[in-house]
C-alpha cells in the first residue's frame, strides 16, 4: 500500500541495474528524508543526456526513459563498438482508486516514445520533468562528472542548514560534493500532466493530476572490473497526495534490441528462478549490421524494495525482523543484529549475531567517531569513522565547509544521510 500519513510520506525506492554482457535490476524502500519538492513537472522541461561512465553507452531522459530507438548507440555495449542491444525502456507506475464518481479505476504512469496517453492537444498525460535540476542553459539532465550541466543551486537542499542548495557542488547520493560513482545523474519528475481520469489524487490541490506520485531518480555507473558491464537506476517513488491507495504496481518495461536496431525479430527471453533475473539474447548470436558476433545477454533484476516494517516477518531473508530505513538512531542496546557481520556483510552460516547498536541501525555496523583520548567527546584530531553528519561528509572531503549546522557531526549516534544508517 502507499499511503500518505500526516506524519510521513510513503516512499518507494527500486535500484534498478543493467547489466551483463549487460545487466539491470533495482530496489525500493520507505523514508521520512525525502524533500517533498512543491513544483510540478512539465514537458517543457525535457532533456537527454548521455552516460558513458563505464562499459555501457546509454541515451537517458528526466522524464523516466532510457534508450531510445533507432538512435545510434542505443545501449551500445561494450562502449565504441557500435554493437547494441536496447530499443527502449520506461518506468511504469500503476494504481487502482475510486474517481469522483465512484468508479473503479486504474490509472497508469509511464512516458515513452510510443503509445503514450496524450491530451487532445497532444500533451503528455504521464512522467515530466520537474524544474531546477540541470542546468536550463543546455540539453542535459545533471551529470556528476560535468559541473555545465548543474543547476545554480538544488532545490531540494534549500532547506540545509549549512550551505542551503548546495550551490557549486553535487548533489550525490552518498552525501554534498560526493561522486562515489564514476558517473551518477539526478532528476525529479511527477505525472502531475495526467488528467485523463475525474480524479484528484490530492485534496488539497485539486490541479494536480495523475496519481500524485513524485519521483526522484538516480542513475549510476560504475568502472570497476566488477561493475563495468552494469547500469544501475534507483527510483524513490513518494505519494505526495492525498489519497491512500490499496493497490499499486511498478513495472521496468523493456524493448530489445539485441544485437543492433534491425536485428530484434531473433530476440527471445526467459527468467531465472535461481539468479531472480530477467535476460534475453540473440537466437542465432549475430547482430546487424555485418553480421558481428558473438552478441552478449541483456539481464535484469529487482535488486530490494522495502519490506513490511509491522509483519513480524523477515522479509527479505537477513535475519531482520520488521526492518526500516527511514527510522532515527533508537536506543543504544545489546541484541540481534541479523547475520550482520561489523561490516555489514551477511554470513547466515554463523546465525544471527548479537552485539552493542544503536536500535535504528538493525544489522549494527555503523561505527561512530573513536575517542582517542577517552574524553566522552569528538575532537577534531579523532576519526569521525561513520558519524560524519547528516550532509555525509566529514573534514577529509573536498565539499566539507564544516561541522553540520544541526549537530549530527560526531554526535555519536547515527543520523539520516550518514554512512552505513538508514538510506544509505
Amino acid at each position: 500500500m502507499i499511503e500518505k500519513d500526516r506524519a510521513m510520506y510513503a516512499r518507494l525506492r527500486f535500484l534498478f541495474i543493467f547489466f551483463g554482457l549487460f545487466m539491470g535490476a533495482f530496489l525500493i524502500s520507505v523514508s521520512a528524508q525525502y524533500v517533498i519538492d512543491p513544483h510540478k513537472g512539465n514537458e517543457i522541461y525535457d532533456k537527454w543526456g548521455w552516460l558513458d561512465g563505464n562499459q555501457i553507452l546509454i541515451p537517458f531522459s528526466n522524464h523516466g526513459e532510457i534508450a531510445h530507438y533507432p538512435w545510434p548507440h542505443s545501449g551500445e555495449w561494450p562502449k565504441g563498438t557500435g554493437h547494441t542491444y536496447i530499443d527502449g525502456i520506461c518506468m511504469i507506475v500503476q494504481a487502482a482508486a475510486n474517481d469522483v464518481n465512484g468508479k473503479r479505476i486504474h490509472p497508469l504512469e509511464t512516458n515513452y516514445r510510443e503509445d503514450n496517453k496524450v491530451s487532445p492537444t497532444g500533451k503528455i498525460w504521464g512522467w515530466t520533468p520537474l524544474p531546477g535540476y540541470a542546468n536550463p542553459n543546455q540539453d542535459s539532465p545533471a551529470l556528476s562528472d560535468d559541473p555545465n550541466t548543474w543547476p545554480a543551486f538544488w532545490p531540494d537542499r534549500l532547506g540545509t542548514p549549512t550551505d542551503p542548495g548546495w550551490p557549486g557542488f553535487w548533489n550525490g547520493y552518498f552525501g554534498k560534493g560526493v561522486t562515489n560513482a564514476q558517473q551518477e545523474t539526478y532528476y525529479r519528475m511527477d505525472d502531475n500532466t495526467d488528467k485523463k481520469y475525474d480524479f484528484y489524487p490530492d485534496s488539497t490541490d485539486t490541479t494536480r493530476g495523475g496519481l500524485g506520485m513524485q519521483v526522484s531518480v538516480r542513475g549510476f555507473q560504475w568502472s570497476n572490473v566488477l561493475a563495468q558491464n552494469t547500469l544501475f537506476w534507483l527510483y524513490d517513488i513518494t505519494n505526495i497526495g492525498t489519497t491512500d491507495y490499496d493497490s499499486v504496481m511498478f513495472v521496468e518495461f523493456i524493448d530489445y534490441g539485441i544485437g543492433g536496431t534491425n536485428d530484434g525479430a531473433d530476440d527471445i527471453g526467459d527468467y531465472s528462478l535461481e539468479l531472480d533475473m530477467a535476460y534475453a539474447w540473440d537466437t542465432n548470436g549475430l547482430g546487424s549490421p555485418g553480421n558481428w558476433g558473438p552478441v552478449g545477454y541483456v539481464g535484469m533484476a529487482f535488486l530490494e524494495s522495502p519490506g513490511n516494517s509491522t509483519d513480524g516477518k523477515d522479509n527479505d531473508d537477513d535475519g531482520l525482523v520488521d526492518e526500516r530505513r527511514d527510522n532515527d538512531a533508537g536506543q543504544y542496546v545489546y541484541g540481534p543484529v541479523g547475520y550482520y557481520d561489523v561490516t555489514g556483510q551477511i554470513d547466515p552460516a554463523k546465525g544471527i549475531q548479537s552485539r552493542w547498536h544503536w536500535s535504528g541501525d538493525e544489522n549494527g555496523n555503523w561505527i561512530t567517531y573513536t575517542d582517542v583520548n577517552h574524553n566522552g567527546k569528538w575532537d577534531a584530531s579523532e576519526p569521525l569513522n561513520d558519524d560524519v553528519g547528516t550532509d555525509g561528509i566529514g573534514p577529509f572531503d573536498a565539499a566539507y565547509t564544516g561541522p553540520d549546522a544541526d549537530g549530527s557531526q560526531g554526535n555519536g549516534r547515527p543520523d539520516q544521510g550518514e554512512p552505513d544508517f538508514g538510506i544509505t
